[in-house]
């Protein structure tokens, strides 16, 4: 199979355009290789992942155990649906750290990539034909250091949410030295998960981290922070 370079067919002039929707599960991993690898910042995107926890959010069955919800567990949830290869190549990437850079792919390498993706534009008709999708939400905005209250549709709630994953994608590219770090410094962390106790962040260090704190996990709520959002710690 000859190799194509996507960047000579206008691939870089469709991740940026602000008129081609953009549907991802998790955009926030692929948001931070464009950037950092290819320097580009996708725009106009819609992800299914951070949809879904708007969605649920609004019908009141926020579950904590559940808030970033697996591909397949959407495809199931919205089509009843999974991605045949997943037991198969899970089993395969546990077995190889190196497994995705095994060139060339095979069938059933090639089938996953593609199953994760061919039911996404599916996911988003299913969504936009809820109720709720519409509705009147109120939205916190930051403005000059103040936050405001204004009205939106959920539907635009998802996508300035989605936009927050090029943060987290900034935060990748500019990795500080953890061995340079003196007492008390301040770095920025990304929040990937908000739950009653604890807080996971993607760290400006290249690694994760957790805050378990009880007036640091107040202060983030307090200051209506949220997942997706960029705080110092």
């Amino acid at each position: 199979m000859k190799a194509v370079n996507p960047f000579l067919h206008g691939f870089k002039e469709v991740m940026e355009s602000h008129q081609v929707m953009k549907i991802f599960h998790d955009f926030c991993e692929d948001a931070s290789a464009l950037i950092c690898q290819f320097n580009i910042i996708c725009n106009f995107v819609f992800d299914t992942q951070i949809a879904h926890r708007l969605i649920s959010d609004f019908l009141q069955q926020y579950d904590y155990r559940n808030i970033n919800i697996s591909l397949n567990n959407l495809l199931e949830d919205y089509l009843d649906k999974t991605n045949e290869k997943k037991d198969e190549i899970n089993s395969a990437m546990q077995n190889n750290e190196q497994f995705w850079e095994t060139r060339p792919l095979s069938h059933s390498m090639i089938q996953y990539a593609a199953q994760d993706v061919q039911f996404l534009p599916l996911v988003y008709e299913r969504m936009r034909k809820m109720d709720v999708f519409d509705k009147e939400i109120v939205d916190n905005v930051t403005e000059n250091g103040k936050i405001y209250q204004c009205t939106t549709k959920l539907y635009h709630k998802i996508l300035s949410d989605t936009r927050k994953c090029i943060g987290y994608g900034f935060i990748n590219r500019n990795i500080i030295d953890a061995s340079s770090l003196k007492s008390e410094t301040y770095i920025l962390a990304f929040i990937k998960n908000i739950q009653k106790r604890i807080v996971f962040c993607s760290l400006n260090l290249g690694v994760s981290g957790v805050i378990k704190d009880d007036e640091s996990i107040r202060n983030i709520k307090d200051n209506k922070k949220s997942i997706g959002d960029i705080v110092k710690v």
